[in-house]
């Protein structure tokens, strides 16, 4: 026999020299024969609650045959339950239950089990029939489907957190991933086991190698600590941070993007670039300012280079994998998953990135390198995290498109076929040595995998001081087709319409659509900012615009208008100010070509 019942004693068993694994509770292989340890907590039929589940004639009896818990249940409506005699887990622990379970004959009978069981009727149970597993209580999200099979074997955990976040998987695939809504059982929980019968009076199940741990585990990944404050890089222009900062242009003050990447590049096996030079905050930086799209404005990391760089190291290196990029909003959650996948995580703070790469026994504390301070050593929410940067092994498709705007700028980016857009602003470039933030604050739309097709870009009007628009398409190998020379007018909305192909990143074309109500609707525009000064200005290119708009089908009528507007535009001159005429020039150009 293997049943063992641990009195929540918290022993940690080393694993490896860098995960610690989380304390079993209970366990039960029923190989001893009997059901020595469990009880029977409800035994009932509908219509009568004093007579019990029957098979046939006889009382139905939870039984162990073959080693293996289970009941069969031939009978009117009626359910049953059994749980662990005298085994309850502390009410605020988080913990997983997992077990094997067959499923006898067919998928069509009523099987349920008990993740988290406080009295009888006061219980959380999920239910499994035909293809569906699903939460007998009205949860959103408490339902997925599952291809099960008649008398198949399928190992099922759940993990159940104290705030009311419950995952399960089927043979370690997550089905189910949702929050628990109130009312939430309150108490010291067990778990136990669940048969019943209703319209279909037959059932039969069968359960196997329970076990219970404490999900409170601590990790600790052997990420390698860089700083950026290193002899041999810090006094390095960050970026070509001089045009933006000045004398203050060093890795040490704006690095520690660049070397949180360094510290996750090389905890992935990444530490030579293609050309084998050693890969550190220095030679990335060089790396980056040699790239199209390395750095994005004034010195934002592109964080899709690093998973083409990851690509290019993995071809000359096979036996490494390159990267993929997602971006994840902060919560201790999402933080630790990435961590018990064994994947450090970067994550954003005001001003700052620093390498979650540990759990601690709080859930809501995280073992962290910070490139600056080196003794800071933990991440918690007094440090205002805000989102992460994940990087998972991959050898599929690193495809992305993205936008990029300044923040005063509305861009509404769509598309011919569905696809998920995360949005999120970077923080302000901050001087760590002197806490001091740079101006320019960017927000960034991110397509990952965009199937290819035409995809709409509108770029609202603004008055924003500092304009900024640019466009990345990444093909599959991570190859990008950088647009990056957009003016924004800022003064009526522009469109444009992105033709993207996934598989060839220069079959990219990015389109902006003008027309003639394009260059009506900037002289509206001017007349209201007074940078066309006059009434009797704006009348006058407003009509010879309209004559444009008109002749639109009329090529060569098309073209001596435009000129006529060039010549009126010289003529009156005076009257419109050098940043009217540049819109006016630029709408012209495109109108010409």
């Amino acid at each position: 026999m293997r049943y063992a019942l641990y009195c929540i004693v918290f022993i940690a068993i080393l694993m490896t020299p860098h995960q610690t694994q989380a304390a079993t509770l209970f366990e039960d292989n029923f190989d001893d024969g009997d059901l020595t340890g469990w009880t029977v907590s409800w035994n009932f039929q509908w219509a009568n609650s004093q007579l019990p589940c029957m098979n046939g004639s006889q009382p139905a009896l939870w039984q162990v045959l073959l080693q293996r818990l289970g009941i069969i249940i031939n009978s009117p409506g009626c359910l049953t339950e059994i749980i662990p005699d005298h085994f309850r887990i502390p009410e605020n622990q988080n913990y997983t239950f997992e077990f094997d379970m067959t499923m006898p004959e067919s998928m069509h009978m009523d099987r349920a089990y008990l993740p988290r069981f406080i009295v009888p009727g006061s219980t959380f149970s999920i239910k499994v029939v035909d293809n569906k597993i699903y939460s007998e209580k009205p949860v959103p999200g408490g339902s997925a489907i599952y291809p099960f099979i008649p008398n198949g074997t399928y190992h099922i955990s759940n993990d159940m957190y104290a705030n009311g976040r419950i995952v399960v998987r089927v043979d370690g695939q997550t089905v189910l991933d949702f929050m628990d809504t109130p009312p939430l059982l309150t108490g010291s929980p067990t778990i136990g086991f669940r048969a019943s019968v209703g319209a279909d009076s037959h059932s039969v199940v069968w359960f196997d190698n329970v076990v219970i741990k404490t999900l409170d585990e601590t990790i600790t990944l052997p990420v390698p600590y860089l700083s950026q404050r290193g002899e041999a890089w810090k006094s390095q222009e960050y970026d070509r941070a001089s045009i933006w900062a000045g004398t203050k242009n060093t890795i040490e003050r704006w690095g520690c993007a660049l070397t949180s990447a360094v510290m996750i590049l090389r905890y992935h096996g990444l530490s030579m670039l293609p050309d084998n030079q050693i890969l550190d905050p220095s030679t990335l930086n060089t790396w980056l300012t040699h790239q199209p799209d390395g750095y994005i404005g004034d010195g934002y990391l592109n964080w899709l280079a690093l998973t083409r760089l990851s690509k290019q190291i993995a071809d000359v290196h096979p036996e490494r994998s390159a990267l993929e990029f997602t971006w994840k909003t902060y919560s201790s959650e999402n933080i630790t998953q990435e961590l018990k996948n064994q994947r450090p995580t970067i994550v954003a703070v005001p001003g700052h990135f620093v390498v979650a790469r540990g759990t601690q026994t709080d859930p809501n504390i995280f073992t962290a390198y910070d490139p600056f301070w080196s003794d800071k050593t933990t991440l918690s929410a007094q440090d205002n995290p805000q989102s992460l940067r994940t990087f998972t092994p991959s050898h599929t498709d690193l495809s992305y498109i993205l936008v990029v705007h300044d923040t005063q700028t509305q861009v509404l980016f769509s598309g011919n076929q569905p696809f998920n857009e995360d949005v999120f602003s970077e923080n302000h470039l901050q001087d760590d040595l002197e806490s001091t933030p740079h101006d320019q604050e960017l927000v960034f739309h991110l397509v990952q995998k965009p199937a290819s097709g035409e995809y709409p870009i509108t770029i609202e009007p603004s008055r924003s001081e500092h304009p900024f628009f640019a466009v990345y398409a990444y093909d599959v190998s991570g190859t990008v087709q950088p647009f990056t020379d957009i003016q924004n007018s800022g003064m009526i909305q522009q469109n444009f319409l992105l033709h993207y192909d996934n598989q060839v990143s220069s079959e990219t074309l990015l389109k902006k659509i003008v027309n003639p109500q394009t260059l009506l609707e900037l002289i509206e525009a001017l007349r209201t900012s007074r940078d066309i000064k006059t009434a009797y200005v704006c009348y006058t290119l407003r009509t010879v615009a309209g004559y444009i708009q008109n002749a639109s089908d009329d090529i060569e009528l098309r073209n001596r208008y435009l000129i006529l507007f060039s010549y009126h535009m010289r003529r009156l001159s005076p009257s419109i100010t050098e940043k009217g005429k540049q819109q006016l020039e630029m709408i012209l150009r495109e109108l010409k070509e």
